[in-house]
């Protein structure tokens, strides 16, 4: 691999760029285990059975910490999901986005007309061919260009450091970076990838700052994951026809191979560009697409679990949405503190991965009233 990446770099500008407020928003609609064992008795059944296969199986790998940290989870059919946020029948990831959007400009205390540039990454948007975004702008009522930006899972990262170049080149004031999930649209609820998968929203609000925030980065295609997933679509009642995807038989070797080549490298070539090492991380934000995702993160570092957050318990695979929501409840938790050296990282499927070296500033936090 080589070791220079479109945004691999140190930040010198003069002007400089940080995150200024920071905000979540989930559906409605609570799903439980009880959801599936009550409505799809025989699904579950076969799966106890292991009369029916699920992305995450028995690896013939063995000894690596990926295959360590999964195997407890194997007995149980749900892979340690506890509970997801899920659309209602007649919700569309639209009204999520703009939910989420509202809470970012009223912690920061702005208004549509503040901002310069919405940069969105919905995975997936509601219609087929088109993104959300001039949906979003015309719910929002924007004047700036509001900008449909796609690297699944990636999204966080990518999106992030589109945002800061922005800023710190003097091209924009005020950049929103929105990412999005609608998994509950593109998985049959019967296939067990529903059963760890959630959806919802959050955003970033990137402006200028008074001192270097973004200290360092590293982004990376992954097109070893590009036999992963089969995308298509199918028929929905509210948005006619919805994207869809589906894992296939090599997924889970694949997933757990490009984590473990990914993942380290963009953190070490950030950490590198920023002039620091592992030691000096005060904290590292994952995204946590499964139950072990966390604790496989902090034994592949070197650190201890209290330097990470795990939102999976509460909102299972969420896609982009992960790594923000999980840098949210640590700042709300107080887990992050101001001046907080933050390792924030992102891992996509078919598209790209990427870390970002953060100093933790003034942050506004929006309301948690849906989470």
């Amino acid at each position: 691999m080589s070791t220079a990446s479109l945004f691999s770099a140190s930040c010198s500008r003069s002007i400089h760029a940080g995150i200024r407020a920071l905000a979540v928003a989930f559906p409605s609609g609570v799903r439980t285990n009880d959801y599936w064992r009550s409505r799809h008795p025989e699904v579950i059944a076969a799966l106890e059975r292991k009369a029916a296969t699920q992305v995450w199986e028995a690896s013939e790998r063995a000894g690596d910490l990926w295959t360590e940290e999964m195997a407890r989870y194997l007995p149980d059919v749900f892979r340690g999901s506890v509970e997801r946020r899920v659309l209602r029948d007649d919700e569309r990831i639209l009204d999520i986005e703009e939910r989420v959007v509202r809470r970012a400009l009223a912690a920061a205390k702005m208004s549509p007309r503040d901002l310069d540039m919405v940069l969105l990454s919905s995975f997936y948007p509601d219609q087929v061919a088109i993104g959300n975004a001039i949906f979003l702008a015309g719910r929002i009522g924007l004047t700036c260009p509001c900008i449909n930006v796609e690297s699944a899972c990636g999204a966080p990262v990518s999106d992030l450091l589109l945002a800061t170049t922005l800023v710190e080149s003097g091209r924009a004031r005020n950049v929103l970076v929105v990412v999005s999930c609608a998994y509950s649209r593109a998985l049959e609820e019967t296939h067990p990838m529903a059963w760890t998968s959630g959806d919802g929203a959050a955003a970033i609000l990137v402006g200028a700052t008074p001192e270097r925030e973004i200290l360092g980065s590293s982004v990376v295609g992954t097109p070893d994951t590009i036999p992963v997933f089969t995308l298509g679509t199918r028929p929905h009642p509210l948005v006619g026809q919805t994207p869809t995807f589906a894992a296939t038989r090599v997924a889970a070797d694949l997933l757990a191979a490009s984590t473990a080549r990914h993942m380290p490298y963009c953190v070490d070539a950030a950490l590198g560009a920023s002039g620091m090492t592992r030691a000096d991380m005060d904290f590292v934000v994952f995204p946590t697409p499964t139950a072990w995702y966390a604790m496989y993160g902090c034994r592949t570092l070197g650190i201890p679990q209290g330097r990470t957050i795990d939102t999976y318990p509460r909102f299972t695979n969420t896609g982009p949405v992960l790594s923000p929501a999980n840098l949210y409840f640590a700042a709300r938790s107080g887990q992050i503190r101001h001046g907080d050296r933050v390792v924030f990282t992102a891992q996509g499927s078919m598209s790209t991965a990427g870390a970002v070296v953060l100093r933790w500033g003034d942050v506004a936090l929006a309301e948690e009233s849906d989470a």
